[in-house]
């Protein structure tokens, strides 16, 4: 029933405010790249990293969240860093219902494929889109378009995936939203 709801919305939020916590605190304990532990670089199952994420925010009713899964499996195993690529991939959901202009519903697309030698993962929103003046800084460290934020969030994501020899990239329309693109090699 109601209650039922109410409490799998407050235990997402919980989750979710837990997250964002994490996130800022990872991000001020950041001051320099240097002193940024090196990610892990173990076996993991990409999918179950994503769908972890995607759990987190599925009962969110102000998100309107599509998860197109085309990746027929439930075992995606790559090299990296489980904690780090769930912190990116929630990072994206979050850049992405916060790049929708107010009393629009954000409208989140994430899209799961994969080739035999890599996965894909796209995450596209409604938002207003990236302006041109910004796009070649968007993973710079300290940059960021939001007025909070220490603006490390994507530089460590880009650092992370690369390391682990993924890369992660974007498409952006002005006025039409942004996509942004997740790829790693599958660990044979």
């Amino acid at each position: 029933g109601r209650l039922d709801d109410l409490q799998k919305l407050r235990k997402s939020l919980e989750t979710l405010i837990h997250q964002v916590d994490a996130l800022s605190g990872i991000a001020s304990s950041f001051s320099t790249f240097a002193k940024m532990p090196l990610p892990k670089n173990e076996l993991m199952n990409f999918k179950a990293v994503v769908t972890r994420v995607l759990d987190l925010f599925k009962n969110d009713e102000k998100v309107d969240l599509i998860f197109q899964d085309d990746s027929y499996t439930d075992t995606i195993p790559i090299m990296g860093d489980e904690k780090l690529f769930g912190r990116v991939v929630s990072n994206l959901i979050i850049n992405g219902v916060q790049a929708v202009e107010e009393g629009k519903t954000p409208q989140i697309k994430v899209w799961l494929w994969m080739t035999e030698q890599a996965v894909f993962l796209e995450i596209s929103d409604n938002g207003k889109g990236i302006p041109e003046e910004l796009r070649d800084k968007i993973f710079i460290p300290n940059f960021s378009t939001k007025s909070t934020g220490s603006g490390l969030g994507l530089a460590i994501a880009k650092s992370g995936v690369e390391t682990a020899g993924g890369k992660i990239w974007f498409e952006t329309n002005f006025g039409k939203g942004t996509t942004f693109y997740l790829t790693f090699p599958i660990a044979t």
